[in-house]
């Protein structure tokens, strides 16, 4: 079947060049969002099209196999072989994924009625906890939560406060957490995916980037940058935190102090956006076309 080949040619191709393109293409961190989407459209279009593939097979497969010969027969029975196998990987795959996002969620709800529990609130979802590292992130539980140490209170100005605890607001808005679960999920069943792997290491960068770019915004570059510094001796790393300065710290501030062209911002979201149309929708149409395709077995 030629479309079912096309299909799985696009997904092998995507897989192959896609770790490259991600942790190399400086674009990326000009539109952090759109690049996020980037990275999932492409994951899920390869895994689309893979998916597509077996299923126009088996579908082949029936509509063949009672006019089939000796020879197509034998290629049927490995075929059907071949799907059990790959169908019951697949299920074992989802049950995996399943039971990695509901460990992460059920530690973020643990993580935020403890830091409830033992700090005070001082505006809705801001909880300061008493410590003596500067530190603010976010935990995204059942009831979303903003951690600041008293340290950090007393390191930051009013004015950078304002910028980090903007910058948590945007991560919970967002729903980064969740999408760091996705994609390190995927990386945990799925290890030997390059794409997935580099996605994991990546698009965490990534939306602190957007992050950034949201607090910015609203209270200026050098003010969160100021921030950023103020916080930055002090690495919070777990699955379900975000941390204002947790990740990427020398990158992001090199990106806040540069000068930023408008221009450049809005052609990357333009090309990526446009990336992102194409793997959705390139996969999807030869899906369509492709079901009056001829099984790959008969020659």
């Amino acid at each position: 079947m030629t479309l079912v080949g096309v299909l799985a040619g696009y997904a092998v191709a995507v897989l192959i060049t896609g770790p490259a393109l991600l942790t190399r293409t400086p674009l990326l961190s000009h539109a952090p969002r759109w690049a996020v989407a980037a990275a999932f459209a492409a994951i899920g279009s390869a895994l689309f099209s893979l998916t597509v593939a077996v299923a126009l097979t088996a579908v082949e497969i029936g509509g063949h196999w009672a006019l089939a010969n000796a020879e197509v027969v034998s290629c049927l029975v490995l075929t059907v072989g071949l799907l059990g196998v790959a169908s019951a990987v697949v299920g074992r795959l989802g049950i995996r994924l399943a039971a990695s996002m509901r460990r992460m969620r059920d530690s973020a709800d643990e993580h935020s009625t403890g830091v409830r529990l033992v700090g005070r609130r001082i505006d809705g979802d801001v909880v300061v906890v008493d410590s003596p590292e500067p530190v603010a992130y976010c935990v995204a539980g059942r009831a979303p939560t903003i951690v600041v140490t008293s340290a950090a209170i007393e390191a930051l100005t009013d004015d950078e406060l304002a910028a980090v605890l903007a910058h948590e607001r945007a991560h919970l808005r967002g729903r980064h957490a969740f999408v760091i679960a996705v994609v390190r999920g995927l990386a945990t069943v799925l290890p030997a995916v390059g794409l997935v792997k580099a996605a994991a290491a990546r698009i965490p960068t990534l939306l602190e980037m957007s992050a950034d770019d949201v607090a910015a915004r609203r209270h200026g570059r050098a003010t969160l940058l100021s921030g950023l510094l103020a916080l930055s001796r002090v690495n919070v790393h777990e699955g379900h935190r975000l941390a204002a300065a947790e990740l990427a710290v020398v990158a992001r501030a090199e990106r806040l102090a540069a000068p930023r062209s408008q221009l450049t911002a809005a052609g990357s979201s333009a090309v990526l956006s446009g990336t992102v149309a194409m793997m959705l929708a390139g996969p999807l149409a030869v899906a369509v076309i492709a079901t009056a395709g001829a099984l790959w077995c008969v020659r």
